[in-house]
């Protein structure tokens, strides 16, 4: 791995100390700080290999308990930049009419406003920073970014709802977080996506992390629809099938054919051809006692409903658990108001 460029003093000046200077100064150094980032580009995650295992021991180190609590999945972001780390695609990709993060900082005038909203609103970080920047980009105005599934709840719902050796099956793959949770336990993963760029990232995943492990199991990982591909599956071979699926069109991961949006146009066709399929496919590949674990969000708002009142004579559903997602500070209403949640659903495999 590179390890990362230096950093230029347009990085090291804190929101306090920017505030505190005279109009003048303070549009001179945004100039500076645009035309700097101009230079050097979109701040993509640079890991060097310490790093990389740092953030692994972390992981392995995280208590499943401390973040399954109850009905409620605690937010952490521990592992999460790793696994953003082999997808520097994700700031390309759009969520329903907003821009993505790519589209802002490419826009001088847009970039040049982020930069200042930083400043003010961190007082004590680097708002001209690249970490800054980067949570800054993820919702800015009339920007937004796509977001990878937290390790450590993927960590703690792997680690609750299936057997040590067992086999996680993850149709939609997407940016990793459920697989890098599974490398670092005892546990079998078969991730399924359409997107090259996605399995592609996936594979370095693998390739990088899996190595560095106690890992005994393997990774395979599948390109194309999972709607097709699940059919490869053996009958009553998967301990545990866990996923987010893709929210229908609310955030397009690519242009290929196989992408469900593209295949299924509308939401209903997209729910009977593609979400009901791998739930159907799912009650065939589970084995008696596995679990269907679910995370879907409320846009659009018929999702969650369709999951919670999905019908199958093997499949029940036990419990629907809340995982919490953290708000920026500045989308904040009040000191509690730190988090949205979203509904994961865990159906059990009865016969």
């Amino acid at each position: 791995m590179s390890e990362p460029k230096p950093k230029s003093w347009v990085e090291q000046v804190r929101g306090d100390e920017w505030s505190a200077w005279p109009a003048r100064r303070q549009s001179a150094f945004l100039r500076l700080a645009v035309e700097y980032w101009e230079q050097r580009g979109f701040p993509y995650y640079q890991l060097t290999d310490s790093q990389i295992a740092r953030e692994l021991e972390l992981l392995v180190s995280s208590d499943p308990a401390r973040i399954l609590r109850g009905n409620t999945l605690i937010s952490s972001t521990t592992g999460l930049r790793l696994a953003n780390y082999f997808h520097p695609q994700m700031w390309h990709v759009r969520c329903t009419r907003y821009l993505s993060p790519v589209e802002t900082f490419s826009d001088p005038v847009r970039l040049r406003v982020a930069i200042a909203k930083s400043m003010r609103i961190w007082p004590d970080r680097y708002g001209a920073r690249g970490t800054t920047l980067r949570r800054m980009l993820r919702s800015f105005s009339n920007t937004v970014g796509v977001c990878n599934f937290r390790p450590t709840a993927a960590r703690a719902i792997i680690d609750r709802f299936s057997p040590a050796g067992g086999c996680v099956l993850d149709p939609s793959a997407g940016y990793g977080g459920r697989l890098l949770a599974a490398l670092t336990l005892d546990r079998s993963y078969v991730g399924i996506d359409a997107s090259e760029a996605q399995t592609s990232g996936l594979r370095a995943m693998v390739a990088t992390c899996a190595p560095q492990l106690r890992y005994r199991g393997e990774a395979r990982i599948m390109l194309g629809s999972a709607e097709e591909l699940l059919h490869e599956i053996p009958r009553r071979s998967v301990d545990l099938v866990f996923s987010s699926p893709p929210y229908f069109d609310r955030e397009k991961y690519g242009s290929e054919p196989d992408q469900s949006f593209i295949r299924y146009p509308t939401l209903d066709r997209w729910l009977e051809g593609f979400l009901g399929v791998i739930m159907l496919e799912s009650a065939r590949v589970l084995r008696p006692g596995g679990a269907l674990v679910l995370n879907v969000g409320n846009i659009p708002e018929r999702l969650p409903s369709f999951v919670r009142q999905w019908r199958h004579p093997a499949l029940h559903l036990k419990r629907t658990m809340r995982m919490q997602l953290a708000k920026l500070p500045y989308k904040r209403t009040h000191a509690l108001d730190a988090f949205k949640t979203e509904p994961v659903f865990v159906f059990e495999k009865v016969r």
